[in-house]
């Protein structure tokens, strides 16, 4: 009797691809129970258990001779079963304090001969203060490999928006790269406050080499920096705008004094750039920023954050509310491009969007600022998620000019804008939007049903509605407007 084999698949599924999808659905404790089922099933999942560890758990496996032995016995064994597995690591600053003598030699020692973990793609440290410089340093010495992609100096707290590095160490972290390593493509790194220093002998900046045309070949693959202003000073922005793969730049100001930028960007500066993120800038440097079209033209979003609780109250109504509107129009002229527009000017300071004009006593504290000017700008554009934290309205100025000017638009988060119940139908115009962040909606008869069935909104998030905080699912709009 014979078999009909033809609707057999030719190509049976390899057993280690079966794990793999098997390990995909699973998380690490399931990893580990069934890495000890047999030998062979371990050999396919260590992979996934060891692909991303912190470093305490590697040097765990490291081995120390007696220590009252003064010869040097280290037993790398284990350690170099599981390192090459390793594709991202983790390491605190502090750590180091904390490793063996012997052990620290003899990694030292092994890196000098070769890289002790080939496969690493990843590297973070994480610091919370400059006194963990020197050990910065002592892991790039050790960990810093060729294959390496992605290199983040973070703060050990989310308080703090980055891990500051004295300048000499990220001079060093520099060089390091440079030597080492021309994968680089995203890097995370913020220099402490230079303003501090003083520099009234040179006029270079300090982490690039004082000559017309450092090189940069070793940051050719660079996509995503994030870093301080400090790294942009003198000659800095233009060695940046020579990276031809950047994408993504970030840049915190630090809130401090404003320092010397060589604004003297060629027509090929910053070839790449798509994504642009200014984190408390102080706003000579914001506006010098924003004046350079180079920075604009292919630009695909923009975000400006400013902590006003870090201003006094005449600064901030003067300088960083009044002006920035202007400065950000003025930059956005240049670009055809942009799709994200994010803008927070929250802190200390909360604008309240005026209900009606016979209100505006009970806001008369707040500061108000007319961003027309910016919205007018971007109609222009493809824009498709906007959102706009801290800022006071005038009633009236914001919704039509939305509803008309933004066919693109799919997502609109504005929680301090305040708005009548019987009004919410305006953003039903906009024809693509789908998601919808508000403050306080206030009743006042219901929302035209007829036009707010017709629309696209799929979730409306409201701060207040009736004193009741909620999320509005849509689109069942006749419970949205009881």
């Amino acid at each position: 009797m014979s078999h009909d084999n033809s609707d057999r698949n030719p190509h049976p599924l390899y057993i280690p691809d079966l794990l793999s999808l098997i390990c995909d659905s699973l998380d690490r404790n399931d990893w580990f129970s069934l890495m000890r089922t047999s030998r062979p099933i371990f050999c396919a999942i260590v992979s996934y258990v060891w692909r991303e560890v912190e470093a305490p758990v590697l040097f765990d496996l490291i081995e120390e001779g007696p220590p009252d032995d003064n010869d040097i016995k280290v037993n790398f064994s284990r350690f170099d079963l599981y390192a090459p597995f390793v594709r991202q690591l983790r390491v605190y600053g502090r750590a180091a304090r904390y490793i063996g003598a012997k052990t620290r030699t003899s990694c030292a020692l092994r890196a000098q001969r070769g890289s002790l973990m080939p496969n690493l793609i990843s590297l973070t440290l994480l610091t919370s203060d400059l006194y963990h410089d020197s050990d910065a340093l002592f892991w790039l010495d050790l960990f810093l490999v060729p294959p390496l992609q992605k290199l983040h100096i973070d703060p050990l707290s989310r308080r703090y928006t980055g891990a500051w590095v004295s300048c000499p160490a990220i001079s060093a972290i520099l060089e390091r790269i440079g030597t080492v390593c021309n994968t680089l493509q995203q890097l995370t790194v913020y220099p402490l406050d230079i303003t501090r220093i003083d520099q009234a002998d040179t006029s270079t900046n300090m982490f690039w080499p004082p000559c017309s045309q450092p090189d940069i070949s070793p940051f050719a693959q660079l996509r995503r920096l994030s870093t301080g202003i400090g790294m942009l000073d003198k000659g800095g922005l233009s060695t940046l705008g020579r990276f031809p793969r950047l994408q993504y730049l970030s840049v915190d100001g630090c809130e401090e004094e404003p320092i010397t930028l060589d604004l003297s960007l060629s027509e090929e500066s910053f070839p790449s750039l798509k994504h642009l993120t200014l984190v408390d800038m102080n706003p000579t440097n914001a506006y010098q920023l924003l004046g350079q079209k180079r920075l604009a033209e292919r630009l695909e979003s923009l975000k400006v954050h400013r902590r006003v609780r870090y201003l006094n109250w005449e600064e901030a109504r003067v300088t960083a509310i009044a002006r920035l509107p202007i400065a950000i129009s003025s930059f956005l002229a240049h670009t055809s491009r942009l799709k994200l527009f994010y803008f927070d000017i929250s802190g200390r300071v909360t604008s309240i969007v005026n209900h009606d004009r016979n209100t505006s006593r009970e806001f008369e504290d707040q500061l108000p600022i007319d961003f027309s000017i910016v919205l007018r700008t971007m109609s222009k554009l493809p824009l498709e998620k906007l959102t706009l934290i801290g800022l006071s309205f005038v009633w009236g100025s914001l919704v039509p000019d939305l509803a008309s000017a933004f066919p693109h638009l799919n997502s609109l988060n504005m929680p301090q804008y305040h708005i009548y119940s019987s009004d919410l139908h305006r953003f039903a115009k906009i024809p693509k939007l789908r998601n919808l962040c508000l403050g306080d909606v206030r009743f006042k008869g219901l929302p035209e049903i007829r036009e707010m069935s017709c629309s696209p909104i799929q979730k409306v998030q409201l701060k207040r509605f009736v004193g009741v905080e909620r999320d509005v699912e849509l689109p069942s709009v006749e419970e949205f407007a009881r």
